[in-house]
């Protein structure tokens, strides 16, 4: 049997990778007509070549993004070397005040398996095949008050810990995709219909954690709900018969939990013949995943939190204080404490039905000749337990129409340290190759890692032009 990791743990793990390293698009490509990727952000967004994806030409994407748990924030300086907040030359209170009520994290990836898209007179069609999976979580300001403060008071004091959310899931989607022009080709309409295969899922709502710490030992009473669905999931127990995470039987094939469906609607319009001193100028709007995923009782497992009164005797975090720990180590001992605190048993699973993370695209672009625009874009991503709006301004340069490049800015969460950029080599035949990131970091520490950047991406990929090149 392979041991298959609480789901809290994926908090923690998320918030380390963000400290230490860097939603399915790079909003630097929005404007870039080069670009087939950016209609996964709107479909009425058409490139101007078709292209094909396979396997053997990668084309993916990575993002992670908090408000505040960066690196800056989870660890400082101290006699020359960096060391994790828990460190006695952090003072509490000036760490705590940096941190905001509720801290939340995303985290996604996306693989593209195949990708298709071509012409047919004025229509353009798309089929994708891609793999995605993404992480949303929010942990409150009161687990970073009770592990920083609890266990060094010399009194009994008690935290109201309340909405630990995690969830996330991985799918199978595979999209088809139409455009049109219409009103004299001024309006460009566009729709994507997306079936959904559901290959894992978990959602965790620690909705109450009281917690009465001091020296001696800890007391907590909690109210904590887990649903997790996985090919051949198991819960694991260890010798006291407590839940001790997962396991998932071994030879057991990856195969789909749960069915769903989505789809994406989007339009853009040009602005020069209904407004001819708006010449050059087009807007553009769209919401995209818009759907669920319905997961069944086979492969599921569901486990609640009595509610009891339970002791621990957590680990001595004053161990982390001399500055020779790592985050991993913090954050392991943490996770222990609070899998100890929160006694779960195992219920009986139900069907479920999980809506899609959707978001909202709304752009402006104004073209001053077939080389250069400037445009603005504002997205705003629904998250299962906040929003995270993005205001994104951009350059875009065509060089001999096989070049394009973009150099953009993301107003939220750039905080004046990061700045976009995307290349596209874009032959109209061969090979093309585009690479993009919106958070491009200029801060980092001596292993390389970024410090201050609270958002990170990357986009890469390849793709086969197909049919002749537009030239609008």
């Amino acid at each position: 049997m392979k041991r298959f990791p609480i789901p809290i743990l994926v908090i923690f793990i998320t918030f380390y990778f963000i400290s230490g390293t860097a939603k399915g698009q790079s909003k630097t490509e929005y404007f870039m007509q080069s670009s087939f990727e950016r209609g996964s952000l709107n479909p009425a967004l058409r490139p101007n070549q078709g292209y094909m994806v396979l396997p053997v030409l990668p084309s993916f994407y990575g993002e992670v993004k908090t408000n505040t748990l960066n690196l800056d924030h989870l660890t400082r300086k101290a006699g020359g070397e960096r060391v994790t907040f828990l460190h006695q030359s952090v003072d509490a209170d000036d760490f705590l005040n940096r941190m905001k009520n509720n801290n939340y994290v995303i985290g996604a990836f996306s693989y593209k398996l195949f990708g298709l898209g071509f012409y047919r007179n004025d229509d353009f069609w798309s089929i994708d095949l891609d793999i995605k999976t993404h992480v949303d979580a929010t942990i409150p300001k009161s687990v970073f008050e009770l592990v920083k403060k609890g266990f060094g008071r010399q009194e009994q004091t008690k935290y109201e810990i309340e909405n630990i959310r995690a969830t996330g899931n991985g799918k199978l989607e595979l999209g088809v995709g139409y455009s049109r022009p219409l009103i004299n080709d001024n309006l460009i309409v566009g729709g994507r219909m997306k079936g959904l295969i559901g290959i894992a899922d978990f959602d965790l709502n620690a909705s109450r954690l009281t917690v009465d710490a001091g020296t001696e030992y800890w007391e907590a009473q909690s109210s904590v709900l887990l649903k997790a669905s996985m090919p051949g999931i198991k819960v694991k127990h260890d010798e006291e018969g407590k839940f001790d995470g997962f396991e998932l039987s071994e030879g057991k094939r990856i195969s789909a939990t749960g069915w769903g469906a989505g789809f994406d609607i989007g339009a853009q319009y040009d602005l020069s013949e209904t407004f001819p001193g708006l010449n050059g100028l087009t807007i553009s709007a769209a919401l995209t995943d818009i759907g669920f995923i319905r997961f069944g009782r086979k492969n599921a497992v569901f486990l609640e939190s009595p509610e009891t009164t339970v002791r621990i005797n957590p680990n001595d975090y004053t161990l982390h204080t001399d500055g020779s720990s790592s985050l991993n180590d913090v954050f392991e001992d943490v996770v222990e404490d609070l899998q100890s605190a929160v006694d779960l048993q195992e219920t009986e699973p139900v069907k479920r039905t999980v809506p899609l993370r959707s978001s909202l695209n709304i752009g402006t672009e104004y073209r001053l000749n077939e080389r250069l625009s400037f445009g603005v874009l504002f997205s705003n991503y629904f998250g299962t337990y906040f929003n995270s709006p993005e205001l994104t301004v951009s350059a875009n340069f065509v060089h001999a129409g096989w070049l394009g490049l973009t150099g953009s800015y993301s107003v939220m969460h750039g905080a004046f340290n990061t700045l976009g950029f995307a290349a596209h080599l874009a032959p109209p035949k061969g090979i093309r190759f585009f690479l993009a990131s919106d958070y491009i970091f200029p801060h980092v520490n001596s292993h390389f890692f970024p410090t201050k950047s609270k958002a990170l991406n990357v986009q890469v990929g390849f793709s086969i032009p197909m049919g002749e090149k537009l030239h609008r």
